[in-house]
Parts: C-alpha cells; sequence; structure tokens
C-alpha cells in the first residue's frame, strides 16, 4: 500500500513538472529570464533592482510590438521577395521606435534574438541554438537592416527546410517499410547524397537548399537507397528515427549559413 503511494505520488509530482515547463515554454517566461539576465551582466547597473524594475515595466509594451512584429514577417511567403521584404522592413521599424525619449531608437541583440526564437518557436532547441549563434550579435549591439533580413529569412527557410526533411525521412520510412524508423545505413546514406549536393552548390541564396532538398526526394532518393542497400551495413545502432535525420540533414543547412562577421 505504502509502496502504491508513494509511486502514484511520484507520478503526480513528475506531472506537475511536465505541466509546469510547459507552461514557461509557451508563456516565453525562459526568453525574458534569458533577457534579462544577459541584460544585467552586459550593463552591470550598480543597483539591479531599479534596473530590473524598468526592464519588467517595459515589458508589456516590447512584447506587444515583438508580437506585432511575428506577424508582420508572417503575412508573406519569403518566396514573394518585394512583400517579403516590406514586411520585414515594417517590423524592423516597429521594434526601433524608442520606448522613451530616454532610450535611442534602433534594435538591439536581445530583442532582435527574442523574435528569431518567437519564429523558431516549433525548432527544435538545439537546432535553433545553433542557427542563433550564426546570425544573432551580441546583445547590446545595434542590429541593422540587413542583418535583421537575413536572419528572419534564416528562419523561415530554416522551417520549411526541416518540412523538407520530414518529407524526405517519411519517403524512406514508405520506402522500407519499417514502422517510423530507417536502417542508419540508409539514413546516412540520403543524408550523404544530400550533404555532397549542398556542398557542391555555388549559390549563396540560403533559398537554393530548401530547392534542393524538394529536388532531392524524386530525383536522388531511389538511388541513395539502393547504393545504401548493395553496401556492406558497419553501423553499430541499426536504426535511426526522425528527430535524429532532422538534426543531422539541418546540420548542412546551418553549415552554409553565412556567419556575422
Amino acid at each position: 500500500m505504502t509502496e502504491t503511494r508513494r509511486r502514484s505520488g511520484d507520478s503526480n509530482e513528475q506531472r506537475r513538472s511536465d505541466s509546469g515547463r510547459e507552461f514557461l515554454e509557451a508563456s516565453h517566461v525562459n526568453d525574458w529570464m534569458k533577457n534579462v539576465l544577459s541584460q544585467l551582466v552586459a550593463n552591470k547597473p550598480e543597483d539591479p533592482i531599479p534596473f530590473l524594475a524598468q526592464f519588467f515595466e517595459n515589458l508589456d509594451e516590447s512584447s506587444s510590438n515583438l508580437n506585432q512584429a511575428v506577424e508582420l514577417v508572417k503575412l508573406s511567403h519569403h518566396s514573394s521577395s518585394c512583400s517579403f521584404l516590406s514586411n520585414v522592413t515594417a517590423a524592423y521599424e516597429l521594434l526601433s521606435q524608442p520606448k522613451s525619449s530616454n532610450h535611442p531608437a534602433g534594435i538591439v541583440g536581445s530583442t532582435y534574438k527574442t523574435l528569431l526564437e518567437r519564429i523558431c518557436s516549433s525548432v527544435p532547441v538545439d537546432v535553433k541554438e545553433s542557427l542563433l549563434k550564426k546570425v544573432c550579435p551580441k546583445d547590446f549591439e545595434f542590429v541593422p537592416l540587413d542583418v535583421f533580413h537575413n536572419g528572419v529569412l534564416a528562419c523561415f527557410l530554416l522551417k520549411e527546410y526541416i518540412d523538407v526533411s520530414v518529407s524526405l525521412f517519411e519517403a524512406i520510412c514508405s520506402s522500407n517499410n519499417n514502422g517510423g524508423v530507417v536502417h542508419r545505413d540508409v539514413s546516412q546514406a540520403v543524408i550523404t547524397e544530400f550533404k555532397e549536393i549542398i556542398m557542391a552548390s555555388c549559390h549563396l541564396d540560403p533559398r537554393s537548399y530548401v530547392t534542393v532538398g524538394r529536388k532531392l526526394h524524386p530525383d536522388y532518393l531511389a538511388l541513395a537507397l539502393e547504393d545504401a542497400q548493395t553496401t556492406p551495413q558497419k553501423s553499430q545502432k541499426s536504426s535511426m528515427d526522425c528527430d535524429e535525420f532532422v538534426k543531422l540533414i539541418t546540420q548542412v543547412f546551418i553549415a552554409k549559413v553565412k556567419p556575422l562577421s
């Protein structure tokens, strides 16, 4: 009886922990706390309490502007270059508005990073962080429009690239009928084929990498599968699931994203 109660208590505690974690992620509290801590470290105020009070006083306004900015950049697909640029510029101007006469106009790196995190909210955390490290300046640095535009575009392309990768994995699964997993050598052969095409590309526009991903499915998938199935298998771990496949193949995309100088 005591053991059953203990297990029930542990289960309830785990559910509360999971619920709390989901709440923090959905409400972006983690983002805000990371932001304020980075601002404290960057500014090193003599008295942190008034600094924190000012930060949270401005939070409602800045959060509202961030939400509006996210909606603005979502209005048109990145393939519609003119309208996408117009919407990104409008978002940039919105976030550039000074909060008061004591604040300069412009966007600092911390605000920019929070915007990109909102755009990439559905992207796996480690993948998202790898991209943000390449496209984000320091929290206290001002962000010019071209950097802002390139980072927003990279986020939307990454999301689309992940969708392409998932479709690619599903196509491999349908060819092998292995219940949601694929033999590691088969998956690795497809990733290698994809990587060779991407790395050989001379295009600087990352949009071309998404296009390559879409073309790989019909043109190169069968060949990669055939090669993998006729090659002696050396992997110690026999299968790969979709999450691991997406993580590995997105590394190819992120490697080709131009970092800030």
